[in-house]
């Protein structure tokens, strides 16, 4: 696998992620980290990938 692979991988499940999570931002913010999407400051880790 291609690290663009993964990477658009990685996008997808954290869409999906955030479609099925209608909490607060701040939760799916805190979710998103811990899943290693997000880095601490809250910027995602793939930005050049969307």
């Amino acid at each position: 696998m291609t690290v663009n692979e993964i990477v658009k991988e990685h996008v997808k499940a954290s869409d999906a992620l955030r479609k099925s999570l209608r909490g607060s931002p701040a939760k799916i913010r805190k979710l998103l980290i811990e899943a290693g999407v997000l880095n601490k400051n809250g910027t995602r880790l793939a930005r050049h990938c969307r």
